[in-house]
């Protein structure tokens, strides 16, 4: 599943509760494609009857974490304590603003959800090796073959974009060079390129060495 409208995506959340503090690390990459300085959180707790525990007094706590330089396509985790007067069973979290180093500001939007399956690699398996590596070789983050879609490009990270997007957003890679170089297809050839290479500069014939 993927969220085209996200401008940061939250992994996860751990919450430990000591003192009637709630300490969250709250595990976040960056996928707007710009230098984050700021996010503004929105959080909601519940016990285990599903009813809503106050945070700072709050029914819904709002809160913001400075967290510059936060690169595109990096992952960090951001630290966050607050007042809370129970043990939460469950504890919700979501972005609201992201503020960008430049000094604009960027409301979440409603989601645009799609939900997409890809082949991932598994570079133990004899079958997949050869093209991992070569894969890896080109692509740093890359965990299978990029492939052209009707509705939008898949990146060899994983991560499927829209057709009008020009960098995959997860891994910085542009559009071109992933649908030239990473695909299935180009792989292969690849492989047969470097295999040539090797029989081509591989000595030939028999040398005699005089007694």
């Amino acid at each position: 599943m993927v969220d085209y409208h996200a401008r940061v995506r939250i992994n996860r959340t751990d919450a430990k509760y000591q003192n009637e503090k709630l300490n969250l690390a709250i595990d976040v990459n960056n996928l707007s494609g710009q230098q984050i300085a700021g996010i503004r959180f929105s959080m909601r707790a519940f016990d285990v009857f599903g009813e809503i525990i106050p945070v700072e007094g709050e029914e819904s706590h709002v809160f913001s974490i400075r967290c510059a330089p936060f690169e595109p396509a990096m992952r960090i985790v951001l630290n966050y304590s607050c007042d809370i007067g129970n043990i939460p069973i469950q504890i919700d979290i979501t972005y609201e603003e992201v503020h960008y180093s430049d000094g604009t500001v960027e409301k979440k939007e409603r989601p645009h959800k799609k939900l997409y399956y890809y082949q991932e690699l598994e570079p133990d398996h004899w079958r997949d090796q050869e093209g991992f590596q070569l894969l890896r070789k080109n692509f740093h983050h890359a965990i299978c073959y990029a492939e052209k879609r009707n509705d939008g490009w898949l990146c060899t990270c994983g991560r499927l974009n829209r057709n009008r997007d020009d960098v995959c957003p997860e891994c910085l890679e542009g559009r071109k060079k992933v649908l030239t170089a990473g695909t299935r297809e180009a792989v292969k050839k690849q492989a047969k390129s470097e295999r040539d290479e090797l029989v081509r500069n591989k000595p030939h014939g028999f040398f005699f060495r005089r007694g």
